[in-house]
């Protein structure tokens, strides 16, 4: 859901390897986001969780789409902040 809409997204899997490095693509309307997900083993059971993503807008989205970078940035965190709340 986003702001109580479903947003339809196709991904796919452009590199992967286990168990240190992820990246998919997903593609929407008006959008294509590139995202790297790294994993680094910190030792004492704590990894490091490095997220890299690149946001290409198309159509008429180029003309407005740097407007919801930064919320599409805060909405990315919040998700990742309640994603480690459970599993700690």
């Amino acid at each position: 859901l986003q702001n109580g809409r479903m947003l339809e997204m196709t991904e796919t899997v452009l590199d992967r390897r286990d168990p240190a490095e992820f990246t998919a693509r997903y593609d929407g309307p008006g959008f294509s986001n590139t995202v790297t997900h790294r994993f680094d083993d910190l030792g004492n059971g704590t990894t490091a969780w490095q997220i890299e993503s690149d946001i290409r807008f198309t159509g008429l989205a180029r003309l407005f789409g740097w407007l919801f970078v930064g919320l599409a940035r805060r909405k990315g965190r919040a998700d990742l902040m309640r994603f480690k709340e459970r599993l700690e």
